[in-house]
């Protein structure tokens, strides 16, 4: 029997909200954000609007809308459940978590994970990779990053690569991330207003100075593309070409160079991240996100759910009162 938790009050970890932000949608949401509701709404910094798209600039809105709205959510979309992203042995999508209690010991848990080479993925042989790591219990073995790491690519080299035909993995392989549970990171009691407003100068001015012309400024709401395949960034330029001839010329991969442009995408990307994550930084220190408590009903209309621990604990300490 599902367990329902009524007059009880919750709180989100910012990667938790992180993701809500990302998966929220107004009613409005696919307006055009003109330069002057960016100003008025957004942030009052006029430069900052041409280096963001429609997309990203959505995605700010959206973020400062909850914290400003948190008492007084509309929303029509869901979260759904979170698609495995294929990235890595054990995390493999699920529902986001809230949680009741503020000294919930899972907040105190950083945890890690271990990357599939792409050679796997692109092989489709995900789920035999997986099985082979936890058949070889890596992840239980107590051993520093360093010696893990060899043992694993060791073992892949001389076993999984060879029954399946895949390239060796080299020495650097970076296999293992550590993950900080964003539990433990508090929203700071002081702002440094003036240090924020340099930081955000600073990287505007060196996107300014990346793009001398108006070809890469327009090319830089493409920057996500830094990842892609040659084949794939060709087609891509080809298209942007067909649609656009008066901005990017026929000949512009030929004489730029793909190279070129994954390094101007990569930095572009990067810049753009980093002006994101101090904005969305600063709108948490202004809502004040770690004292932010919502609902349990509205977190669960929004498709997350408690924190096992936390719910456990909430039903041992509470047996009769809130059911």
């Amino acid at each position: 029997m599902q367990v329902k938790y009524y007059l009880v009050v919750a709180f989100v970890t910012e990667f938790t909200f992180n993701k809500l932000a990302s998966d929220f949608e107004l009613e409005d949401f696919y307006i055009h954000i003109s330069k002057q509701f960016f100003i008025e709404n957004i942030y009052p910094e006029p430069k900052l609007y041409s280096i963001f798209s429609q997309i990203n600039l959505r995605k700010l809105y959206v973020y400062k809308f909850i914290l400003e709205n948190h008492d007084n959510l509309k929303i029509y979309k869901f979260i759904e459940k979170e698609k495995d992203s294929k990235l890595y042995v054990f995390a493999r999508g699920g529902k986001q978590k809230y949680h009741i209690f503020r000294d919930c010991k899972t907040l105190n848990n950083d945890f890690k994970d271990y990357h599939i080479p792409r050679e796997v993925k692109e092989n489709e042989l995900i789920n035999e990779f997986r099985a082979w790591f936890e058949y070889h219990n890596f992840k239980e073995k107590k051993l520093p990053d360093r010696e893990l790491t060899a043992l694993v690519v060791f073992r892949y080299n001389t076993s999984f690569s060879v029954k399946h035909k895949l390239p060796k993995l080299n020495e650097g392989y970076e296999l293992i991330e550590n993950k900080q549970n964003t539990g433990q990171q508090h929203v700071e009691d002081k702002f440094d207003f003036e240090k924020f407003k340099a930081q955000i100068e600073e990287l505007i001015t060196l996107r300014y100075n990346m793009c001398t012309s108006s070809t890469l400024k327009y090319l830089g709401f493409y920057d996500y593309c830094f990842k892609k395949k040659d084949k794939e960034i060709i087609e891509k330029m080809k298209s942007i070409n067909e649609a656009h001839p008066e901005v990017i010329g026929e000949n512009f991969l030929d004489n730029y160079g793909i190279e070129r442009l994954k390094n101007f995408w990569s930095q572009h990307f990067q810049i753009k991240s980093e002006l994101f994550k101090l904005l969305a930084k600063y709108y948490r220190w202004t809502f004040n996100l770690d004292q932010i408590e919502f609902d349990t009903l509205t977190l669960e209309s929004f498709n997350l759910e408690c924190c096992k621990v936390c719910k456990d604990r909430l039903v041992s300490e509470n047996s009769n009162q809130f059911f």
